[in-house]
């Protein structure tokens, strides 16, 4: 019998066709249950519902967008209005992993200058074996086999 994985994954990001394929990539290739929210404000409502998750695998500047009064009201998130995605789950969910997500040089400057792009960032367009590292390290899980990619 497969033994199944407790380990979770949120991965939030607008463009839904991109949010599935990283859903599946990360369901089939690293066995972890996944989530996925397309704004800010769903990705709150998913933390409090699920009460966290091991990693958050998110667009860049989906994670620095600041939390609105409406998504901060119905999600019963007090205390982060004003503050992004990326700083709410640092400061109530610290033992969660983010792994960050960007195509924008500027995006990854602007992390670089706030010290928050500490942990993974990842260059869009994704490359899947980077991705499946990223988070099996930030899950302890074992990582993938390595794959010879067609030149």
């Amino acid at each position: 019998m497969m033994a199944t994985s407790h380990r979770s994954v949120l991965v939030v990001e607008s463009d839904e066709g991109l949010a599935r394929s990283l859903q599946i990539l990360i369901e089939d290739e690293a066995a972890c249950d996944v989530r996925v929210a397309h704004s800010a404000g769903e990705a709150v409502a998913e933390l409090q519902r699920y009460g966290s998750a091991d990693v958050v695998v998110s667009d860049a500047s989906t994670a620095l967008t600041l939390l609105s009064q409406r998504s901060v009201a119905a999600n019963g998130s007090d205390g982060v209005q004003g503050t992004t995605l990326l700083k709410m789950i640092q400061r109530r969910f610290p033992a969660t992993a983010v792994i960050l997500m960007t195509a924008h040089q500027a995006v990854l400057a602007s992390l670089e200058h706030e010290g928050l792009a500490d942990g993974s960032v990842l260059r869009k367009p994704i490359d899947p074996s980077a991705l499946l590292e990223s988070v099996e390290a930030a899950t302890g899980g074992t990582p993938p086999p390595a794959r010879s990619v067609p030149q």
